[in-house]
């Protein structure tokens, strides 16, 4: 398991500097020989550079995993409906 940051950026709006920071990570797949890795990035946190120049880190909630567990649910729940409907018809 490869682990690291990186960084996209930095962009200007309205005479800020913005810099989006993700977390990453890789696996390797297959051998040495193959070249071969799987990455994943998520935000972690933006850091914010005023016109003074006074640095500020914006951290940034990571909520794909309880929107993706919700969804499945919602689908198990319209799954054991349709289930249950055909049995008592």
């Amino acid at each position: 398991m490869l682990r690291g940051e990186t960084t996209t950026g930095p962009f200007v709006a309205n005479g800020h500097t913005l810099m989006l920071v993700s977390r990453t990570r890789g696996l390797r797949i297959g051998g040495p020989l193959a070249g071969l890795v799987h990455v994943q990035a998520r935000p972690a946190y933006i850091e914010v550079l005023d016109r003074e120049g006074k640095r500020s880190v914006v951290r940034v909630h990571d909520v794909q995993r309880g929107v993706m567990t919700s969804v499945v649910g919602a689908a198990l729940a319209c799954a054991r409906g349709i289930a249950m409907r055909r049995f008592y018809r």
